[in-house]
């Protein structure tokens, strides 16, 4: 069933929260094999001027994922939902998808919890092809606007 005229702009998943730890930070820089002393080491982030360790930005989509919920939704995209133990860049390659970081804002410490949501910012449809595109925009406890971006991708409902 191809449900494209169910899915309209502003729709939006479900909150996302997530609480980001200096375990999951450091995790994060060991699969992603980053080094600066930043993400890493207290000591060294506080001499860099830094309140300490921070989270690395694309980070982004560990604590502020892309996801892709709702029935109209998941029908009419080829993409996984996006969790916590998935990065998006695996999941997206190959399907055309184009991610655009508009804002990444406070600095993200370990202690902060960050909610995001995820919604329709448009549709387009040409020669045939559909395309949607998310954004997700991400906040942490206080307030402070610490991502928003998009991603635009195609719409491959299935054919009936």
């Amino acid at each position: 069933m191809d449900n494209w005229q169910d899915v309209a702009v502003g729709d939006s998943s479900p909150a996302y929260v997530y609480e980001v730890t200096g375990e999951k930070i450091f995790e994060f820089c060991r699969a992603a094999r980053y080094e600066n002393l930043a993400y890493t080491n207290q000591p060294a982030a506080r001499e860099m001027g830094l309140p300490g360790i921070v989270a690395p930005p694309s980070m982004l989509f560990a604590f502020a994922p892309l996801l892709v919920e709702g029935p109209a939704l998941q029908q009419g995209f080829a993409v996984e939902t996006q969790g916590e133990d998935q990065g998006n860049e695996a999941a997206l390659a190959g399907t055309g998808a184009a991610t655009s970081i508009e804002f990444q804002g406070a600095l993200v410490t370990p202690g902060d919890i960050i909610t995001s949501v995820t919604s329709v910012k448009d549709k387009l449809q040409e020669q045939g092809n559909r395309f949607i595109t998310l954004q997700v925009v991400a906040h942490n406890q206080r307030g402070d606007l610490v991502a928003d971006y998009s991603s635009t991708i195609p719409w491959n409902a299935p054919s009936e």
